[in-house]
C-alpha cells in the first residue's frame, strides 16, 4: 500500500481464509488458490495487480519486524472517500 504521493508505504497482511482475503483479491485482481490455511498470513495486496484506491482498517501487530509492516483487520470502502457512518 502507497500514500497518494508516493512517499509513504506499508505492506499489509491477512490471514488466507478469510472473507478479506477474497475481498482485497477481488480488486487487485489476484488469483485465489484452491486450499489455503487459516493461521497462515498471506501478503493481501501483491504486484502486479490492479492500482485501486481503497480505504481500510491496519493494526500493528506487536511482532513485527517493521514498522512498514500491518495487518489489514477491514476493507472501510473500495474508494478513499468515506461516507457519514462508514467509519
Amino acid at each position: 500500500m502507497r500514500s497518494p504521493d508516493g512517499v509513504h508505504s506499508l505492506t499489509g497482511y491477512c490471514l488466507r481464509a478469510s472473507e478479506l482475503r477474497v475481498a482485497l483479491a477481488n480488486l487487485v485482481g489476484v488469483p485465489m488458490p484452491q486450499k489455503t490455511d487459516a493461521e497462515t498470513p498471506a501478503i493481501a495486496i501483491r504486484p502486479p495487480g490492479n492500482q485501486t484506491s481503497v480505504t481500510v482498517r491496519v493494526a500493528f501487530p506487536p511482532s513485527a519486524q517493521s514498522d512498514h509492516c500491518v495487518w489489514i483487520t477491514d476493507l472501510m470502502a473500495d474508494r478513499w472517500l468515506l461516507f457519514d457512518g462508514e467509519y
